[in-house]
């Protein structure tokens, strides 16, 4: 009859602590008290290990997390809209420390929505020619067709000067817009204008799109 009692006993507790629980906010859960918005942590070497944004009434609306390597280069990235995983990033480098490969995972998704800003599921590779100065963007779908090509130029100075997209989708490479800059340099060799031209017309010449100037003051 003790036992009994006793185990009785214990079943009641057990079954108050996930009341209890789930009565907290996200922020109580986090032992956090006062209207928090945001939350960041930062390691050792100062990466932004994670953050998270909470809504008025403590509920968590989204949060990231972040692993780096050595270098800090980011390896990995977690996004959650909520308390869900929605994407996995990880990220590979070259022995520059140049970023070689994006891979996108996406998990907990909702049929039919669409959001422009989020990341876009699949394979993202990027190849670099030193002697030509270029650096070829190459994405990637989920089932490793290729879907577009973006290849940069870049002057001595490692200022882009021209940016080719190619839509690999179609049958064949096709390019579906260009963009080209010029750059006017001061005699110290900084840039002061960039004017770029952009083509999507195949046939005609490509057009004035947008001017940036910058005044450099010396001593």
């Amino acid at each position: 009859m003790k036992y009994k009692t006793i185990t009785s006993v214990l079943f009641c507790l057990l079954s108050i602590v996930p009341v209890a629980s789930q009565n907290k906010t996200d922020t109580e859960r986090a032992n956090l008290a006062g209207p928090v918005k945001t939350v960041s942590t930062f390691d050792e070497k100062c990466n932004k290990t994670s953050e998270a944004h909470y809504l008025g009434d403590g509920s968590l609306s989204w949060k990231n997390v972040s692993k780096f390597d050595s270098n800090r280069n980011r390896t990995e990235l977690l996004q959650y809209h909520g308390d869900k995983l929605r994407y996995q990033i990880i990220s590979t480098y070259d022995n520059q420390e140049r970023l070689l490969e994006n891979l996108i995972m996406e998990f907990n998704g909702v049929p039919g929505a669409f959001s422009p800003h989020a990341p876009r599921p699949g394979k993202v590779v990027y190849t670099y020619n030193d002697s030509k100065r270029t650096k070829e963007v190459a994405t990637f779908e989920v089932g490793g067709a290729l879907k577009e090509r973006v290849v940069y130029t870049y002057d001595e100075r490692e200022n882009e000067i021209d940016i080719t997209s190619f839509n690999e989708q179609q049958t064949g490479s096709e390019i579906f817009e260009r963009s080209s800059i010029t750059i006017d340099y001061d005699s110290h060799g900084n840039w002061t204008r960039k004017t770029r031209f952009t083509q999507t017309d195949r046939v005609g010449p490509p057009q004035p799109n947008i001017a940036e100037l910058r005044d450099v003051t010396y001593y």
